[in-house]
Order: C-alpha cells, then sequence, then structure tokens
C-alpha cells in the first residue's frame, strides 16, 4: 500500500491511499549478469583472465546461450557457448595480440556478455576493464 498524507496551504489535513500487487516478471528476456571479471579490473594482455557470468530467463526455460565480446569497432567473439537457466557458468580467456594490441601506457576496453533465451529475447550486461601496458 501506498499511502501519502498532506497539509494544504490553510493547515487543512488530507490522506490518500492507493494498493498495489507487486508480481514477479513471468516473461521478457533473460537478466543477465558479468560475475567476474568486475569493473575497473586490471587485465594483463598476456595473461588469462576468467569470465563468469550468470543468465536468469524469467520465463523459466533453459538453455540459454550466450556470448562474451570484446566491444570495439568491429565487436571480437571471444567464447561462447549455453548454460541452465540461472545457473552460472565461466570459462578461460587468454588474450590475443590482435585481441589487445600493445598501447603505451594501457588503455580501457570493454567486455560484454550477451544471453538470448529460448524465445530469441537478447539481453547484456558490460564491464569496463583496463589493459596494463608500460609507459613509453
Amino acid at each position: 500500500m501506498i499511502a501519502l498524507w498532506g497539509v494544504d496551504a490553510e493547515g487543512s489535513p488530507g490522506s490518500a491511499a492507493l494498493s498495489v500487487n507487486v508480481t514477479a516478471q513471468t516473461s521478457g528476456p533473460p537478466i543477465v549478469t558479468i560475475v567476474n571479471p568486475t569493473r575497473n579490473d586490471l587485465v594483463d594482455p598476456i595473461g588469462s583472465i576468467t569470465l563468469k557470468g550468470i543468465a536468469k530467463d524469467p520465463d523459466g526455460k533453459s538453455p540459454i546461450s550466450y556470448r562474451w565480446l570484446l566491444k570495439g569497432s568491429p565487436d571480437t567473439v571471444i567464447a561462447q557457448g549455453s548454460a541452465k537457466n540461472n545457473k552460472s557458468f565461466s570459462m578461460t580467456w587468454t588474450p590475443t595480440a590482435q585481441q589487445l594490441p600493445f598501447g603505451c601506457g594501457g588503455y580501457s576496453v570493454t567486455l560484454e556478455l550477451q544471453a538470448t533465451d529460448a524465445d530469441n529475447q537478447v539481453a547484456s550486461d558490460q564491464v569496463q576493464l583496463y589493459v596494463i601496458y608500460p609507459v613509453c
């Protein structure tokens, strides 16, 4: 219930109430979360990175297909697969020199996790990372 109480300019009180019924979402695109890496994590371009995510389909359907993208022009698919609804999935990404080229002092990149449910509805989550390189 939402209630509002107030007083007008002449000091007279008043109130109103409204009942609201909140229900769980039962349809729509998946809810996508990147678990790892986290925002502003440092990325060693010659190391490996654990990619971990979860996607929940409000419809409760499985499987959910997913793909990890390194955002750019064009975007680069770095991994893909499928998972059961609302179950975490992970994999290891070892960047190539083409994916994370040398840049004096390093630079920011965006990693995106896209998920597609059984109804072909798509949703995504993004995380900003920082690729570490030495200063030139």
